[in-house]
């Protein structure tokens, strides 16, 4: 007896040789590759990080002030801008509001030697700030030098050690 037809007399193998039953087979194993080379990255929260809930004491602390209020008091006291234009669904931007602005030395830098203030792109005055300032991708960093000038922008996700060596560059 051939192995083939003592397969075919066992119910299992009689079922996983039916057309149905390799067909799935076939879509589960085709999913399985096509999943297992998809290079697309998501940022979620990862359980095992510790999450805060709040602004920790190593975080950036952003002012809630209007854009005009903010400029006026940096300007009377002599202190250079950092704004953050972000959108809510923004995943690079999530990825830095919990990583490079957590950092305890960019938290330091910035909140040290600027006034700093987050934009929602996409909402109230945020929406008319991204068009003065030509927002187009996010997130986008933008320092404003003492004069009110724009001293300098980076666009997209920033490690904070990287964070760090270009706000010294913006700095000097």
């Amino acid at each position: 007896m051939s192995n083939i037809n003592l397969y075919k007399s066992i119910p299992m193998f009689k079922k996983l040789l039916s057309g149905a039953s390799l067909k799935w087979l076939f879509s589960m194993l085709l999913v399985f590759l096509l999943l297992n080379q998809c290079n697309y990255q998501v940022a979620v929260n990862l359980p095992w990080k510790k999450q805060t809930s709040g602004q920790s004491d190593d975080a950036v602390r952003f002012s809630t002030e209007r854009y005009m209020v903010l400029m006026d008091s940096a300007q009377r006291q002599n202190i250079p801008v950092f704004i953050d234009f972000y959108t809510s669904w923004c995943g690079p931007c999530k990825v830095m509001d919990r990583e490079t602005f957590q950092d305890a030395d960019v938290s330091a830098l910035l909140n040290e030697h600027f006034v700093n203030l987050k934009v929602n792109a996409e909402y109230g005055e945020g929406m008319d700030l991204a068009k003065q300032f030509q927002v187009e991708a996010y997130p986008t960093l933008v320092f404003i030098d003492r004069t009110g000038e724009e001293a300098d922008r980076f666009v997209g996700l920033l490690t904070a050690p990287l964070f760090l060596r270009k706000v010294k560059k913006v700095l000097r």
